[in-house]
């Protein structure tokens, strides 16, 4: 069990039943409403290649210099059964820099118990140095991350800079599974959405969809693919840039081989929806679910003044 962060952090999921009383507490209403509050805003909007204004982007150099950290940490040498261990000294390194990092993030005077719960959150969205193991219970604490700074009004909501902050994470993220081969946690293998994530497949679907609006046309410049074109390599790549859903699927191509509907069988039946409204709401729902209601995910997420137990 990983536990730095818990002496900022207070620990509340400590078995099953904890899970029952998490989706009753202010914490999973704020994620909730965090949630489908991002994904409302990014319909219309591709992936931008900057921020829109300064307070955005100090977020976007923020992610950088996390990522330019982990491209200098060394690899630890020889044959490891779970995940090389040079992501620790990387783990580490962004502990050591944690209040500092965040502190480029703010756009004005922050407390320092603020402060302090948001390094904890940004810490655990890199993964676990404990398991070298990466999933959504760290990419819930993104979004807390990323919520905790609008929350507190450290920039300004909107589409193209929210899907550029998951984006400019989802990158390094997949950068640092790659480099060193962390396994997934809480996998539920084959017949899970995805080994590593899932936000971005809500954002994704979003960004082609009104998620409250079956009936509105989709604002999105430019061509919206078909659902189906996930099986398509040449639309795949075409879209990765522009589009969270078509990242995270191009990402499963560099890190899986064989038949897509073999080794992504959900995906692959999620594709077979007739549009991306209905893929986004049912992933919202999913999510509900399977990550913010499952015990494996949520055990290690941790309760403070920004995200409260009661």
């Amino acid at each position: 069990m990983d536990q730095w962060g818990f002496g900022v952090l207070s620990k509340k999921i400590n078995e099953g039943p904890d899970v029952q009383k998490f989706l009753k507490s202010p914490a999973y209403k704020e994620l909730d409403r965090l949630l489908v509050l991002f994904a409302s805003v990014v319909h219309g909007h591709q992936c931008p290649k900057a921020a829109s204004n300064a307070n955005a982007a100090k977020l976007v150099n923020m992610i950088s210099l996390m990522s330019d950290t982990l491209d200098q940490t060394p690899l630890e040498p020889g044959q490891h059964r779970f995940g090389n261990p040079g992501f620790k000294t990387f783990w580490n390194a962004i502990v050591e820099k944690r209040t500092q990092l965040v502190e480029s993030c703010l756009s004005k005077p922050e407390s320092e118990e603020n402060i302090n719960e948001l390094s904890v959150y940004l810490v655990f969205s890199l993964g676990s140095q404990v398991r070298l193991d990466y999933g959504t219970g760290h990419e819930l604490s993104f979004l807390a991350f990323v919520g905790g700074l609008y929350r507190l009004n450290h920039f300004e909501l909107n589409g193209p800079d929210i899907l550029l902050l998951f984006k400019s994470y989802l990158d390094m993220t997949q950068k640092s599974i790659i480099r060193f081969t962390l396994e997934p946690a809480g996998s539920h293998g084959v017949w899970g959405l995805d080994d590593h994530f899932h936000i971005p497949y809500i954002l994704g679907a979003a960004q082609f969809a009104d998620i409250h609006d079956s009936a509105s046309d989709s604002k999105y410049p430019g061509d919206v693919p078909k659902p189906s074109s996930v099986t398509n390599s040449h639309i795949v790549n075409d879209n990765k840039e522009k589009n969270l859903f078509f990242d995270a699927i191009s990402f499963i191509y560099t890190v899986k081989s064989g038949p897509f509907f073999a080794h992504s069988p959900m995906l692959y039946d999620i594709s077979g929806l007739p549009s991306w409204y209905k893929i986004a709401n049912g992933l919202i729902k999913m999510y509900r679910a399977e990550v913010l209601g499952k015990f494996p995910v949520v055990q290690h997420f941790g309760f403070g003044t920004l995200y409260q137990w009661q």
